[in-house]
């Protein structure tokens, strides 16, 4: 998960200096409709009738539903960071009249935990 979330956290840096804070929001919306799609269909899959002999339905009940909640959070944790980030990143570039992308990309990530 971790290096999922370095790889789109440069990604949507790069979408925000290039495309501006609009475009990266709507690839952020985009990523929570995509984990809507995936949370709907783990649903889904608890709601489908059941195989006949396959001794592992609790247990399969019980693992979907730890994943969803998982999936919920990380995506809510993942949304509100990214949102931020971009703020912060659209900030630190009008500041610096567009100029030490590496600066303010290294600056907005150690400038949201505090």
């Amino acid at each position: 998960m971790g290096q999922f979330y370095i790889g789109s956290d440069s990604i949507l840096d790069l979408l925000n200096e290039f495309y501006g804070f609009r475009r990266t929001r709507n690839a952020i919306f985009l990523y929570i409709i995509g984990n809507a799609v995936i949370l709907g269909l783990l649903t889904l899959s608890l709601n489908l009738p059941l195989l006949h002999g396959w001794t592992f339905d609790k247990g399969y009940s019980e693992l979907i539903k730890q994943i969803q909640t998982t999936f919920l959070a990380s995506t809510i944790s993942f949304t509100i960071s990214e949102l931020v980030n971009s703020k912060v990143l659209c900030y630190l570039k009008r500041i610096t009249n567009s100029k030490y992308l590496y600066i303010r990309i290294v600056s907005s990530i150690f400038l949201l935990p505090y």
